[in-house]
């Protein structure tokens, strides 16, 4: 699996089962790594992708007020670079993955978003 969050600076995931934030270039990006390959979301997120699927399986999760069982093969994390107030935290230590890429853009509601591609250690 291929995990897709949006974080804080204090790996805020949501507050009160709601999203942080909602920026248009995000989800842009999103579609772009996903391409035809599967998204799979819960229900919360279906307002934000035509094409995504509600459930779990083998492919891109999107995960804005939950996060999948299991640990992903690879993560791509959308740092908000503010620090929100927030009541569920990202739990997977990111020590036990590499780097693969990282970019900086600027979204529709946030001067500087940093996409940082994270790949699980062999």
């Amino acid at each position: 699996m291929k995990l897709i969050v949006c974080l804080d600076e204090a790996k805020g995931l949501a507050f009160n089962n709601r999203r942080q934030s909602r920026d248009k270039e995000v989800i842009k990006k999103i579609n772009e790594i996903t391409g035809d390959c599967p998204l799979y979301i819960n229900k919360y997120s279906r307002d934000l992708f035509a094409n995504g699927v509600v459930g779990a399986g083998d492919g891109f999760y999107f995960a804005e007020v939950d996060l999948p069982e299991g640990d992903p093969d690879e993560i791509y994390v959308f740092y908000w670079n503010r620090l929100y107030p927030s009541d569920l935290k990202f739990s997977i230590d990111l020590s036990l993955y590499d780097i693969v890429d990282t970019c900086e853009f600027a979204g529709s509601s946030h001067e500087k978003i940093t996409l940082c591609h994270y790949r699980r250690k062999k």
